[in-house]
């Protein structure tokens, strides 16, 4: 009977999602008890649109659900003509590549946030070589002028201060980044 595969097929991915009955009630609009009475096999070709917001909820497509309570579903054939297993293997595999879909999209993304870090370092790069060509600039003029200590100190000096100063710069910038991704 379809009622008893899409229950069982219900129940299975409840599980393996690490939901109660009443979580996925409360999730997909229905009651506890339509969630019961499905997974036991009680309840007649449950209605489509409810289906797919279980589907929703399981993270599934609404197809696999569909389709073993009954409804014609493309060139799929009835669940009559599929075993229990049959249609548990099709569900895993459409999960599995809805998975892999995802974590896909995860990583493309995670490239496209590196690549424009990295624009966006480079022209801060560029823009800091230009003002650090001025700064060195203007300290070697204040140098020559106001020091007697050898340019080995004074370079040791400049080095000093200047990584520091860029130390502060990396927790700043790291901190607003922190603070602006969790607005």
């Amino acid at each position: 009977m379809a009622s008893d595969r899409v229950g069982a097929i219900i129940k299975r991915l409840r599980k393996e999602r690490g939901l109660t009955q009443g979580q996925l009630a409360t999730y997909a609009k229905v009651t506890r008890s339509w969630v019961s009475l499905v997974e036991l096999g009680r309840r007649e070709k449950p209605e489509r649109e409810i289906l797919e917001r279980v589907a929703s909820v399981l993270r599934v497509a609404p197809e696999i659900l569909l389709a073993a309570a009954g409804y014609r579903i493309g060139p799929m054939p009835p669940p009559e003509e599929r075993s229990l297993e049959q249609i548990l293997a099709e569900a895993q595999a459409v999960l599995r590549r809805q998975r892999e879909e995802e974590e896909r999209r995860r990583r493309e993304e995670a490239e496209r946030i590196r690549e424009a870090v990295k624009q966006a370092t480079d022209i801060v790069l560029a823009r800091e070589q230009a003002d650090l060509a001025s700064f060195v600039n203007i300290l070697a003029r204040i140098f020559r002028e106001e020091t007697k200590l050898p340019p080995e100190q004074v370079q040791q000096i400049i080095s000093e201060v200047w990584a520091k100063r860029r130390e502060q710069i990396e927790q700043r910038v790291t901190e607003e980044a922190k603070k602006r991704l969790a607005d």
